[in-house]
């Protein structure tokens, strides 16, 4: 229904809603086209990454195996994408957002936490989570992960897989879950 809002009805149904826009004429996109460009790839990580945050918030109260898969992965897509996000964008531009956040009047505080997710340092969260989550257990669901966990498994029973009614959408491979949440008390 809110497709056909128009006018006034719009405008009151944003101001309820807390609804916002930010607009510009098309010369925002032909004065710096470099620079455009580059909000334009930051835009979509944000929404990415803001995807995963709201999966995340709506698998948190679901239910049974399949919403217990869903919550895993959603948290291990958000930190493929901002690992994603932190070596296409963020590395490669920081100075220029940087420089575009402090003309914005960001904290720097906030500015200095930009570095400290970028460190490569063994212990710091982009080396000991998002590179080993993106690279190990989300895109490439490499081998010693999971012959570490089975190598390891030392309960009698394996449970390859669980589901509920006869929707393929309900089957959830409950060994292959659980050597991924083993490999994340690893990282």
């Amino acid at each position: 229904m809110a497709d056909c809002v128009t006018g006034e009805d719009q405008d009151r149904q944003a101001k309820q809603n807390a609804e916002w826009s930010l607009t510009a004429t098309r010369d925002s996109l032909k004065k710096e086209p470099a620079l455009a460009t580059l909000m334009l790839r930051l835009g979509a990580a944000v929404n990415a990454i803001r995807a995963t945050q709201r999966w995340s918030l709506a698998c948190k109260e679901a239910s049974g195996v399949a919403g217990q898969q869903d919550l895993i992965w959603s948290f291990l897509a958000a930190a493929a994408y901002l690992k994603e996000s932190i070596d296409s964008l963020l590395r490669p531009h920081y100075q220029e957002i940087v420089r575009l956040a402090r003309e914005d009047g960001t904290p720097e505080d906030a500015i200095k936490s930009l570095g400290d997710l970028m460190s490569k340092k063994r212990q710091d969260l982009y080396t000991r989570v998002l590179v080993n989550a993106r690279n190990r257990l989300v895109f490439h669901w490499e081998d010693k992960t999971f012959r570490h966990w089975a190598e390891h498994h030392n309960n009698p029973i394996v449970v390859w897989a669980q589901g509920a009614g006869e929707k393929d959408g309900e089957i959830v491979f409950v060994a292959a879950g659980r050597a991924l949440l083993d490999s994340l008390t690893r990282l």
